[in-house]
């Protein structure tokens, strides 16, 4: 099958399918500048301010996730990108070449990647580092390789949720963050609201 037809079969929220070919090609840096890629324009497009709102990780720190977003009031999000498309890529070239069982065992071994990414998440305990009790966020760049895991193991969000990880896609971070947007609008208004409430009383 073509890397071509993959990409058209994985591209979701308006990512372009030769952006994920290119990924396919590519190694592990290439692949992890797309995911990276995919995760600056989620935040782009939820109306967070960079440097405000959340602040990505600077050099190649293994103790700091790539994200952290911030609501005003001492709470932290920690967002960590992590691409899982080589088993993937592989399930669907057998899929489409008639191999079913060799399709499905690869699916297997991706949705076996994608547990040990959340087992060494949850292992680096971003909450006790940064001395908060706060949620970590497993960002997969493609809707069609999270759905994939999924299928093949359908215990794989129990697992995550006791692992204190959640696994998001593109769409599911991007309603997350505009919530969460919301909230701190809302928190502002209300901050704004008392200051008017005292200027009003010292006159």
């Amino acid at each position: 099958v073509q890397l071509e037809e993959v990409g058209r079969k994985a591209a979701s929220l308006g990512q372009q399918a030769d952006e994920f070919v290119t990924a396919l090609k590519g190694g592990n840096k290439i692949q992890g500048n797309w995911g990276e890629g995919i995760l600056a324009k989620t935040l782009e497009d939820s109306g967070l301010v960079r440097d405000v709102n959340y602040v990505e990780q600077e050099g190649t720190r293994e103790d700091r996730p790539d994200v952290t977003v911030f609501d005003g009031h001492g709470h932290k999000v920690f967002i960590d990108a992590k691409v899982n498309i080589t088993d993937f890529t592989a399930a669907m070239n057998a899929e489409n070449e008639g191999r079913a069982e060799d399709a499905a065992e690869l699916m297997k071994r991706h949705a076996g990647s994608v547990r040990e990414q959340v087992r060494k998440l949850a292992a680096k305990n971003y909450p006790k580092q940064l001395q908060g009790e706060e949620p970590v966020i497993m960002f997969m760049p493609s809707e069609a390789t999270y759905s994939a895991a999924v299928r093949a193991d359908p215990e794989l969000i129990a697992f995550a949720n006791a692992q204190k990880v959640a696994i998001a896609t593109p769409q599911m971070l991007l309603s997350f963050l505009m919530l969460f947007r919301l909230g701190i609008v809302h928190q502002q208004v209300e901050k704004n609201n008392l200051e008017i409430g005292k200027r009003a009383q010292q006159i």
